[in-house]
């Protein structure tokens, strides 16, 4: 995924970073994202914890295995 910052400068500056997603799926089916693609754009103001995406997926596995959970790690790099 790549994720970029930009202010509304004249000119603009911006910048960029790429970030890494790792999928792990033990079972059958590997699990699906709703979109392929997610755009948004945040305000430098928006409040401390406030939620600016929802992504959702889906596992075609049964019981357990269709169960997902998604983690933010930061690895330092």
């Amino acid at each position: 995924m790549l994720l970029t910052v930009s202010d509304r400068g004249d000119p603009a500056l911006a910048s960029s970073v790429v970030i890494n997603i790792t999928v792990i799926d033990v079972n059958d089916h590997r699990p699906q994202f709703t979109n392929s693609s997610y755009e948004l754009t945040v305000p430098e103001d928006v409040a401390v914890g406030q939620t600016l995406l929802t992504l959702t997926a889906v596992d075609a596995d049964v019981g357990l295995n269709a169960q997902l959970e998604y983690l933010l790690v930061n690895t330092g790099l």
